[in-house]
């Protein structure tokens, strides 16, 4: 079902969301997208550094610092040997920071798409806590019991309620993505994502953070099951490829855009700013 998210550059940090859950969603994007692209950032600034040191290295032949102790020290007292190390050396470091990302690639892929999950996991949750508060007789005896315990180790109403909602989206998510739908179509007649290929887009990434926590990324039958990917082997390391960056993160974060402007007509929530991140959760918002 195509609609206007389609047209957004999904990786944009809004200023506003739909809801108060949109918008820790996307204050928690912005820290995410960060750290994701920060080693290749960093990697580019030093090749772009050591670039421009060698480039002045080789037109300052006529320096005094060439006849330094330092390049005399290592037996370089000609200016053109010294010139020569110096450029290799520089080129050496600019080279070990690209090995170093590209060596770390696959691991810093599925942490960014294990980060993702988790943050969209946590969305679910926040947005069935502001149902659970708008709608406090849709909790009943399937959301399971609490102890007296639990009771008394919340302040308040609110917490135990924001509590339930996380216990209840980790339990289902756990289950399958089709689990966490199928509880909200019954409990509020709420279709998270009502597009077939973008379901299954977010259904594989889900089992696949599962995979990747739980099993260490080691296929299993229940993750073929889930996913209906009969062409993966169990026993085999799952191999995401590109898929992260080009499909599962643009499906997420349209799946939030999407997901976040239907509740809020739906079930009539105000919006929320999105305030800049690094801040305490209480401080990111400010309803309008």
């Amino acid at each position: 079902m195509p609609d206007q998210a389609d047209d957004l550059n999904v990786f944009e940090i809004p200023d506003y969301a739909a809801t108060s859950a949109g918008a820790m969603f996307f204050a928690q994007h912005f820290d995410d997208l960060t750290w994701a692209a920060g080693q290749s950032i960093l990697a580019e600034h030093v090749k772009e550094l050591t670039d421009m040191i060698i480039e002045a290295m080789g037109n300052s032949s006529k320096s005094s610092v060439w006849n330094s102790d330092i390049f005399q020290g290592v037996g370089l007292s000609d200016t053109s040997q010294a010139i020569d190390w110096a450029q290799r050396h520089f080129k050496f470091k600019a080279d070990a920071a690209k090995r170093v990302v590209r060596s770390n690639a696959q691991t810093s892929t599925e942490a960014t798409l294990c980060r993702y999950v988790d943050n969209f996991n946590c969305y679910l949750s926040d947005l069935l806590t502001l149902l659970f508060t708008k709608y406090p007789r849709s909790l009943n005896d399937g959301d399971g019991t609490i102890s007296v315990k639990d009771l008394f180790g919340h302040t308040d109403v609110t917490t135990l309620i924001s509590s339930l909602a996380n216990r209840t989206v980790s339990d289902l998510s756990r289950k399958g993505f089709a689990d966490v739908e199928a509880y909200y179509e019954k409990r509020f007649g709420f279709c998270l994502i009502p597009d077939e290929s973008r379901r299954q887009s977010v259904t594989f990434a889900i089992a696949a953070r599962n995979l990747l926590v739980h099993r260490r990324g080691m296929i299993d039958s229940r993750f073929i099951a889930m996913t209906n990917s009969g062409h993966h082997k169990v026993g085999h390391r799952i191999d995401l490829g590109n898929r992260v960056w080009n499909e599962f993160l643009p499906d997420l974060l349209r799946s939030v855009h999407e997901i976040d402007k239907r509740a809020a007509t739906k079930f009539d929530f105000q919006a929320a700013f999105v305030l800049p991140p690094n801040k305490g959760a209480d401080d990111r918002l400010l309803e309008s």
